[in-house]
């Protein structure tokens, strides 16, 4: 979420944003057969850092599968009633 009105000015864990890393390496870093790991941190300058991590296993310098991961921490929550 990122909400500047409400002084969230970035998503301190945005684990769909890393998903497209896998193609732009993919892409342009020639991925080598293997498994490849990567972390990615995020929301230091908002007080609240987030380690995601990205995993991608390749074969033929293509990804045959990705794995993002991470631990996250229950901030807030309710009941929404109809």
């Amino acid at each position: 979420m990122i909400a500047p009105g409400l002084r969230v000015p970035e998503d301190p864990a945005t684990g769909l944003a890393v998903a497209p890393l896998v193609g732009v390496k993919e892409k342009f870093g020639r991925l080598a057969h293997g498994v490849h790991a990567l972390t990615i941190r995020q929301g230091d300058d908002i007080g609240r850092p987030s380690d995601i991590a990205l995993e991608t296993a390749t074969a033929v310098s293509r990804a045959t599968c990705t794995r993002i991961g991470g631990e996250s921490v229950v901030m807030s929550g309710g009941t929404i009633e109809a």
